[in-house]
């Protein structure tokens, strides 16, 4: 992973990071996300006091269906979108200066934008709203992003802390996201069965 402007700080499990507001920002260097329609979970701490368009978890092309990008919505809250489509929550706000459990999950068998489900601090949220379309995820041009959006440059970098940032080519349940929630990804893949939490995943703090 390549980091410019970003610093280190205390996180939730361990250290996390703070991009400066203006470009700063992780790249997963040679990861280029999740592709097409397949099933997936994002899960990222986050802690910010600033309202605003910030962009957390990064990936795609600029073309209908064809971007994926995990972010906050209409300055206060959580929001995932596919370029013409997006699924936002209505409620609650993330960015009231506390640390905020966030996750965004794309159940199996899933061909629509609306068919994602999105978690804050555990609960499932379900007065959302949005734009629906369908959803085919480049992941063949741009590596990953962590709180901007340089190759796209859609909306506004994070200004704030990001902290266990992680995606999954699985759709995490309730429970698994909970568990991931309360004891912090080491421990919960840890402990979690062969292959079940597997894939692509980078907790951003100090290697253990």
């Amino acid at each position: 992973m390549n980091g410019t402007g970003t610093s280190r700080v205390g996180g939730v499990f361990g250290g996390a990071y703070s991009p400066d507001g203006v470009d700063g920002e992780i790249i997963i260097t040679g990861y280029k996300g999740i592709e097409g329609q397949q099933e997936r979970t994002t899960v990222v701490w986050y802690r910010t006091d600033v309202a605003g368009d910030q962009r957390l978890v990064s990936y795609g092309i600029n073309a209908a269906t064809r971007k994926y990008h995990v972010r906050v919505h209409a300055s206060t809250t959580l929001r995932v979108e596919t370029q013409d489509g997006q699924l936002f929550a209505n409620e609650p706000d993330i960015t009231d200066g506390e640390w905020h459990h966030l996750a965004v999950v794309l159940p199996p068998g899933s061909t629509m934008c609306h068919d994602h489900l999105l978690y804050v601090d555990g609960v499932h949220i379900t007065n959302v709203g949005g734009t629906d379309v369908g959803l085919d995820t480049d992941a063949s041009t741009h590596d990953v992003e962590i709180g901007y959006d340089k190759f796209i440059g859609h909306g506004s970098p994070a200004s704030g802390e990001i902290d266990e940032v992680a995606m999954f080519s699985v759709a995490l349940s309730e429970d698994d996201i909970n568990d991931i929630m309360d004891n912090g990804l080491v421990d919960a893949l840890a402990v979690a069965p062969a292959g079940k939490l597997a894939t692509k995943w980078g907790a951003l703090k100090g290697r253990r």
